[in-house]
């Protein structure tokens, strides 16, 4: 148990050590006059925007003949007169040769520093490099060649030391391995070959040669079983699968190009500050090489080769040192900073740059064409032949392209459609309201709900429908109300009033009734309100009938009970109550009024008896007195 938990741990940290490898930092070393000429100032500029550079970024590797230590006729400062983040170092001409060898920018720390080197010689020895960095996969026959304008005696040194029997200006390597990867010099035979002090470096050519240590489009050493594929130029970091892309050129494989005026792992930085990528801004990198993390090396910029990067690219190349071959119908209308083709890419290619292979299976113009070759084997790319000849049944002719069976012989396509035929299969253009591989299928025409008013849509057959209407409708889709008015009547003058499957009638003021064939009676009036005859109450009456209103009785009177259809109505035992009241009222006023007649005769009496009473007494006091 103890022992499966540690094989499981030990698992888990080993994946996670080996996804955790350092991505190339996004630097470029730009070396300016490769080719040292005596009064000329040389330059290096080291630019990145995404690592910090070292204090002193700027160093010599090794001894090529003019020391280990910068000449101090030297600056570092800024990069003028482009505005790119980094640091520029001015070799200036009292320097001499100390100008030559091989140099290196510094940039980053710890796990991410990357040194980007590059490589300076003089012109007056006569000795050059064919290309100053070489990247070769381990394994490979390389052979590492020098250029002269005429036949020497030479000495090749690797990392300093002499290799033996090596004369002339061509070195073989037989499958290289790492331990060959380093700085190779080439000199002038001196008259002693034992002497160090003979070698100089006005007589020398020095290359740089990079290993990676898996095959080509492989990666993660020392097995090296996973793949990358980088496009344009681009070379896969053996260590960590990502693509270094050439100047000009961008993208997770290169993919994209970016145009002649720019570089940078993003294509952010232009030779020429607001230029473009067309017309005359695209030759703004002319002249300059550029150099980026291993195993890239250095490179002119794409649409420029040469050692100095001042020749345009021949006829049918495109790219970085113009190491890419054009796939275009016409190689003259290829572009050499992009690969791009004016009139399409050449039969077997396809993609942006012309520089995607047709997959096994597949061949012509855009790679749009299929092999037919017996066994499912690659037919040619560009022709589509079978090896052999061989073509995979059905198929016949040059390019296993001919179909010898009719698909269509059989009459497939039902319904009226129209037969293609194809390889081992037939398709069927389709009429209008049916579908299917072979046009069986009637297409439900009610599917769109054709039918209105709530009817009932039943498929009818191609392109047919017909609908059953609610009660109430006719037409195609139920889309007319039938008028219910046309076959019904309303009498006496009425209105008829259409409605779905039924219709009304909008009878005349005094009728009633479904047709409006009912009058109101005497007695009663028609009633808007309630749309009906109400009975006249006791206070009127009606001696007509189909009347709006009711005659009011004469003043005074009234009838005893609604519906009353004679003014004679409201007289009859009416009189009587009315007499009967003025009987009882004129016997109340009677009583009050000999009421008042009594009290009044009493107090009269009474008045009368005391004043007598008191004249008697007043009479009766005098006649006493006197």
């Amino acid at each position: 148990m103890w022992n499966k938990i540690c094989i499981t741990v030990y698992v888990l940290l080993f994946c996670s050590v080996c996804q955790k490898t350092k991505a190339a930092s996004d630097v470029t070393l730009i070396n300016e006059q490769p080719l040292v000429r005596n009064g000329i100032i040389s330059y290096f500029k080291c630019v990145s925007d995404s690592v910090d550079l070292a204090v002193d970024p700027f160093l010599r590797i090794m001894d090529t003949g003019s020391g280990t230590h910068m000449s101090p006729m030297v600056h570092m400062g800024p990069i003028s007169p482009e505005s790119w983040p980094g640091k520029r170092l001015s070799m200036f001409p009292e320097a001499g040769m100390k100008r030559t060898g091989v140099f290196s920018c510094t940039a980053g720390s710890g796990r991410n520093t990357e040194i980007i080197q590059a490589i300076k010689i003089g012109t007056s020895g006569g000795i050059w490099p064919e290309k100053f960095t070489v990247t070769v996969n381990v394994g490979e026959n390389v052979y590492l060649k020098f250029l002269s304008h005429d036949d020497k005696q030479t000495v090749w040194r690797h990392h300093g030391q002499v290799i033996p029997q090596e004369s002339d200006m061509v070195h073989s390597i037989s499958s290289i391995s790492k331990s060959h990867a380093g700085i190779y010099e080439c000199y002038s035979a001196p008259r002693d070959k034992h002497s160090i002090q003979s070698y100089r470096p006005s007589d020398q050519g020095i290359m740089r040669l990079i290993v990676r240590e898996c095959a080509e489009g492989r990666w993660n050493p020392p097995y090296c079983g996973r793949t990358c594929k980088c496009k344009n130029g681009g070379f896969c970091d053996d260590k960590t699968g990502e693509c270094v892309c050439p100047p000009g050129f961008k993208g997770t494989n290169c993919e994209s190009a970016c145009g002649g005026n720019r570089f940078g792992a993003d294509c952010q930085f232009s030779c020429k500050q607001g230029g473009s990528s067309y017309g005359e801004d695209a030759e703004e990198c002319k002249s300059r090489q550029f150099c980026l993390p291993d195993p890239y090396g250095c490179s002119c910029g794409t649409g420029f080769q040469g050692l100095e990067c001042s020749e345009g690219c021949t006829l049918g190349s495109y790219g970085a040192d113009c190491k890419q071959e054009c796939h275009c119908k016409r190689p003259d209308l290829c572009n050499r900073f992009t690969g791009s083709c004016t009139m399409g890419c050449a039969a077997g290619w396809m993609g942006p740059s012309c520089q995607e292979e047709c997959e096994p299976g597949a061949w012509g113009e855009n790679c749009e064409q299929k092999c037919h070759c017996d066994g499912d084997v690659p037919c040619d790319k560009v022709n589509g032949k079978c090896p052999g000849g061989q073509c995979a049944h059905p198929f016949t002719g040059r390019s296993c392209q001919t179909d010898v069976i009719d698909e269509c012989e059989s009459n497939p396509c039902q319904h009226g459609g129209t037969c293609t035929d194809r390889v081992l299969l037939y398709e069927c253009t389709c009429v209008n309201g049916t579908t299917g591989k072979s046009c069986e299928i009637d297409i439900d025409d009610c599917q769109s709900s054709p039918c209105k008013n709530g009817g009932s849509c039943i498929d009818d057959g191609i392109l047919k429908f017909k609908c059953e209407c609610q009660p109430g409708f006719i037409g195609r889709i139920c889309e007319t109300d039938i008028d219910d008015c046309q076959s019904n009547r309303c009498d006496n003058g009425a209105t008829c009033v259409d409605k779905i499957d039924d219709y009304s009638c909008s009878c005349k003021s005094g009728y009633i009734g479904k047709y409006c064939e009912e009058i109101c009676p005497p007695g009663s009036y028609y009633d808007d309100k309630f749309v009906a005859c109400s009975l006249c109450d006791i206070t009127s009456y009606q001696d007509k009938p189909g009347q709006a209103f009711c005659i009011p009785c004469p003043m005074g009177t009234e009838t005893q009970q609604n519906g009353t259809t004679s003014v004679s109505e409201c007289l009859a035992d009416n009189i009587l109550q009315v007499n009967a009241s003025v009987d009882s009222l004129i016997f109340i006023i009677v009583g009050i009024v000999g009421a008042l007649i009594v009290v009044g005769a009493g107090v009269l009496i009474w008045y009368y008896g005391y004043h007598k009473k008191k004249n008697r007494l007043e009479r009766v006091t005098i006649r006493r007195a006197w």
